[in-house]
């Protein structure tokens, strides 16, 4: 959670927050994905566990959603468009959802 925060941090004070990872040489562009990929796997070497960027992503979502409960939040987070692949980035099933949604009202 200490990367997370950080994370958090760095793009809160930072001019364009759209992307977490600017490139260093195209300046105001996001770094390509293959080099985060690259990126991860060289820090993780070592480690007892596996992780891509693509797990991280999943692990920010859970992470907002835990802080807030806000589906919604979560989406525009990820920049999702539909609220279904937000849902599969949580594991959500959309039957649970409105199952308490009903048992909510």
């Amino acid at each position: 959670m200490k990367l997370f925060q950080e994370l958090k941090n760095y793009t809160k004070y930072k001019k364009n927050a759209s992307y977490v990872f600017s490139s260093t040489q195209n300046k105001g562009k996001p770094v390509h994905r293959s080099t985060i990929h690259r990126r991860i796997k060289k820090a993780i070497k070592g480690l007892k566990f596996n992780a891509s960027a693509h797990s991280m992503r999943k692990l920010y979502a859970h992470s907002i959603f835990d802080e807030t409960h806000d589906l919604k939040k979560v989406q525009e987070s990820l920049n999702h468009r539909n609220l279904t692949t937000t849902l599969a980035y949580l594991d959500i099933d959309p039957a649970e959802i409105m199952l308490q949604i009903r048992n909510e009202v």
